[in-house]
């Protein structure tokens, strides 16, 4: 199949976990009892009358806060601190560890609880808590002072972000602990290392459907960073692929979260498969990502799942799958390009519609299904390398073909304009995709769309 040009330009567009958490927060409302507070995890007990008393107005519940220290700011204790962490014996004594815990529990970190206090987290001008965090690890050049302070935000930071405080408090208690390092960074250029204590914490708050949803989506920043990052053991890998297409299956929103902010949630949890990249041996997890895919709808939110699981075939590692259809994902792959298409097509000649449709985001649509088929490096063939020296190899090839020819449609320049002439030849080309899918008629996968085992066996890891 030939290589179409590249666009550089993100399927999601302007999509992002700040703007999923905005429609959230816009909808429930900050201050809000149904943001602040989790569902409880036990029904209430029936009342023991047959006719129960009247009802009594709730009493109010009060967001946590923990109380700042006044002295924790004198220029004594900061000081203290900064000789702390800027130790060159790497030595910490119980002492100075009980002082580090209190300095941060009770002061600086004890800020980010106060509702008077939220806009200074991240806030632009100083004071910036999340900023004096980083820039206090910074300091650290030894690993026992930097596992120490580790020890101190992660368990402060799990408090925040599982208890009744504030939701903004929460959201970015969360953030922190997917941020944490493993240690003081060796250069400037050496790719982070991601705290593997945080890993647990991170998984289960991502798939816990009773956490409030702000922490949720904090925790899928988080555990993208983690599978971009860090996780070293193919057990943990293994685990965070079988949560998260879970996740990603679960194709209603639930009550009370709209559909962009649901569309947000599966497709993060489907860049974290394609970032861990493992198939499992039988092609199950290919299998889900084709039924995403495949799946039915036209809208924004529908195209930005069925491309993020699109996008994810391109990267899973085939190498060691066996008894598998890849002709079946090619085929789901090739239908939602022509729903691509067919859907610009049909806007474009929408008088109400028109001027919304962009080329870029259209393009960069195709390339992300382009790369399910053909893969994103010698070891990560896509589609085409899972059919590859198979009877599917020429099917998949044909709609790879096809596909790379929708792109190559389009003009050089993302400004020009949509003429009725690219119209034409989408149509004409989006046709002979859809009769070329006809021709060949896909079989059954060879396992039923299932969640992987709870133990699968090991395969190689994504390089």
């Amino acid at each position: 199949m030939s290589i179409p040009r590249k666009v550089d330009f993100h399927v999601a567009g302007a999509h992002s976990a700040r703007a999923a958490l905005a429609i959230l927060f816009v909808l429930q409302g900050l201050c809000g009892w149904s943001l602040g507070q989790d569902p409880p995890t036990t029904p209430p007990d029936p009342p023991v009358a047959a006719q129960p008393p009247p009802a009594r107005p709730a009493a109010p519940l009060t967001l946590q806060q923990d109380t700042v220290a006044p002295e924790w700011n004198e220029r004594g204790n900061k000081d203290r601190t900064k000789d702390i962490l800027r130790s060159e014996t790497g030595q910490l004594s119980d002492d100075d560890k009980n002082f580090l815990t209190g300095y941060y529990q009770q002061g600086a970190l004890a800020r980010w609880t106060r509702v008077e206090n939220l806009d200074q987290i991240t806030r632009a001008t100083p004071p910036n808590f999340r900023k004096e965090l980083i820039q206090d690890f910074a300091k650290i050049k030894h690993q026992v002072v930097y596992d120490a302070l580790n020890e101190v935000v992660l368990n402060y930071m799990t408090k925040v972000a599982t208890k009744y405080y504030h939701p903004t408090a929460r959201y970015n208690a969360m953030l922190v602990i997917g941020e944490l390092e493993a240690g003081p960074a060796t250069s400037a250029s050496a790719p982070p290392i991601p705290l593997a204590k945080a890993l647990p914490l991170l998984k289960n708050a991502a798939s816990e459907p009773r956490l409030l949803d702000a922490v949720r989506v904090a925790a899928l920043v988080g555990l993208q960073r983690h599978a971009r990052f860090g996780m070293r053991e193919q057990a943990d890998r293994e685990a965070v692929v079988i949560d998260m297409v879970k996740l990603a299956k679960e194709s209603s929103a639930p009550a009370g979260r709209p559909e962009e902010a649901h569309a947000w949630f599966r497709a993060r949890a489907l860049e974290i498969v394609g970032q861990i990249g493992i198939a499992f041996p039988n092609g199950e997890v290919a299998n889900q990502l084709a039924a995403m895919v495949a799946e039915s709808g036209s809208t924004e939110s529908a195209f930005w799942v069925r491309c993020a699981a699109a996008g994810a075939l391109g990267r899973l590692d085939y190498r060691s799958v066996t008894g598998h259809n890849p002709t079946t994902w090619a085929a789901a792959l090739g239908d939602l390009a022509a729903d691509i298409c067919d859907g610009m097509m049909k806007d474009c000649r929408d008088p109400k519609k028109y001027r919304q449709v962009s080329q870029q985001i259209v393009q960069a649509r195709l390339m992300t299904i382009f790369q399910g088929l053909s893969g994103t490096s010698d070891q990560l063939q896509g589609v085409g390398g899972a059919a590859a020296n198979s009877p599917h190899a020429t099917f998949v090839g044909t709609v790879g073909t096809s596909v790379s020819d929708l792109i190559t449609s389009f003009p050089t320049a993302a400004d020009e304009p949509i003429t009725e002439e690219l119209l034409e030849t989408l149509e004409t080309k989006t046709a002979e995709l859809r009769e070329r899918l006809k021709a060949v008629a896909p079989s059954p996968p060879a396992t039923p769309p299932a969640t992987p085992p709870a133990t699968p066996p090991a395969t190689p890891t994504n390089p």
